[in-house]
């Protein structure tokens, strides 16, 4: 009950503020008419489950004049409730573009603001992928909220409304089971309940794991954007440490699908070399596309080491420059860093 209710309160603390903006009177018109609609919903509902019953009632008595009637009754009802349906999926939809169009530019202007952007990134938050976070959960939690605040709202009247019309036909149609009557007052309400609670505690414990894995889906198709998959995709990106001023002496740990190694110019005797460690590369443990991967560089005296993903796989001894600048390469496609952490070593 208490994650219930922190549940509500937190999509409170989200939904309220649209419909008080600027934008508010738009809002809660629709959201009204939405909820009419929804009720005249439940009500033609009501409408059908009569007609049925007098529909075959005729049909049993043969009665071809109350048949026919009851057919043009039909023909209303279905009209009604298509014009409902069609006027009911417009507003929704009108609805759900105006708050999330709301929505995204709050928050697109709050993650803007004074750098926070940045400012993320440097504080090694945890949030993966800002943007698409915006985009996806506002979208979803605009179109869910609807959709579950309207289910419920159909549920609830619903309940209150056949309940009374179960309660009446247990009184009609007595229980009979292997020829014996057994008098329980309304045991149609008590079968309905009985079956709704066990349904919705089947269906929670089935879809709970769900939870997880929509949201482990949602965060790897935004990572995947950020790695190029293509054969033909080359590039040269990565992370260059021990950089001189002038930029004549450098080291850099390449990133990209043929692995992580070191690379660079360094002096030796007074000479400018360059080395490439690619071939003396320990091992490959870039991860597959659409997953994110983790470097440490370790820079120590006159080393440089490289681990990927928990691996040594690159180093080097002997770099004559022993303090330089850091620096971040994307060159011939787009790559994308965070969670930078710089650590003093003992």
């Amino acid at each position: 009950m208490n994650n219930l209710r922190a549940t509500l309160a937190i999509v409170w603390r989200i939904a309220a503020p649209y419909f008080k903006s600027e934008d508010k009177w738009a809002g809660i018109g629709l959201l009204a008419a939405v909820i009419a609609i929804e009720l005249c919903s439940v009500g033609m509902d009501v409408l059908i489950n009569q007609w049925r019953n007098r529909f075959y009632t005729a049909l049993q008595n043969k009665d071809w004049a109350t048949f026919n009637r009851e057919m043009l009754v039909f023909c209303a009802i279905a009209a009604g409730s298509v014009v409902l349906g069609v006027y009911q999926l417009y507003l929704n939809q009108w609805l759900q573009i105006r708050w999330r169009s709301w929505m995204t530019g709050k928050y697109l202007r709050e993650w803007m603001h004074d750098a926070n952007h940045y400012r993320m990134q440097l504080a090694g938050d945890a949030a993966d992928n800002p943007d698409q976070r915006i985009t996806d959960d506002v979208k979803l939690f605009v179109s869910q909220t609807l959709a579950l605040g309207l289910g419920l709202l159909n549920s609830i009247v619903s309940l209150a409304t056949f309940l009374v019309i179960l309660w009446g036909l247990s009184e009609l149609l007595p229980l009979l089971l292997f020829g014996v009557d057994f008098s329980i007052p309304g045991y149609l309400v008590w079968g309905a309940m009985i079956y709704a609670i066990f349904g919705t505690v089947l269906t929670q414990w089935i879809g709970s794991p769900l939870v997880n894995l929509d949201f482990n889906q949602q965060r790897l198709e935004a990572d995947f954007r950020f790695t190029p998959t293509g054969a033909d995709v080359k590039y040269n990106s990565g992370i260059g440490v021990r950089l001189s001023p002038a930029g004549e002496l450098w080291t850099q740990a390449q990133t990209g699908p043929t692995g992580g190694y070191l690379f660079g110019v360094n002096l030796v005797e007074g000479v400018l070399q360059r080395f490439n460690l690619m071939k003396e590369m320990k091992e490959n443990r870039i991860r597959p596309a659409g997953e994110w991967n983790h470097y440490e560089i370790r820079v120590k005296g006159d080393s440089v080491q490289l681990c990927v993903n928990g691996v040594t796989v690159s180093e080097i001894s002997g770099i004559a420059l022993r303090k330089g600048h850091i620096g971040f390469e994307a060159e011939g496609h787009e790559i994308a860093f965070r969670n930078i952490r710089l650590t003093v070593l003992k």
